[in-house]
């Protein structure tokens, strides 16, 4: 898990490049922890080989969600029986 944002408002349509918690917190965004507990931002860097990430966004029933833990299994435990639909993206990177 690279990133985690949760609670983005509705008139959010993008994210500023090189987006910091700070500016993202101003647009009202909430970031999580990622894989190593911290909440930037790690970009795609295989070791090795070729790999596969997965973007994805819910669209829920409420406006904002108040997880237990601010992490990806926090935030989806809040989720549970709010979403009304997400989409997917899937890429494959390499070096």
């Amino acid at each position: 898990m690279h990133w985690v944002l949760y609670n983005i408002p509705r008139g959010v349509a993008e994210l500023p490049s090189n987006a910091t918690d700070a500016d993202l917190g101003e647009l009202g965004i909430v970031v999580g922890r990622n894989w190593s507990r911290e909440t930037n931002y790690y970009p795609p860097c295989p070791l090795y080989g070729r790999h596969r990430y997965v973007l994805r966004i819910y669209a829920l029933d409420i406006d904002t969600i108040q997880p237990e833990a601010n992490d990806r299994r926090g935030v989806f435990k809040a989720m549970e029986s709010h979403v009304l639909a997400y989409g997917e993206l899937s890429g494959f990177y390499e070096k």
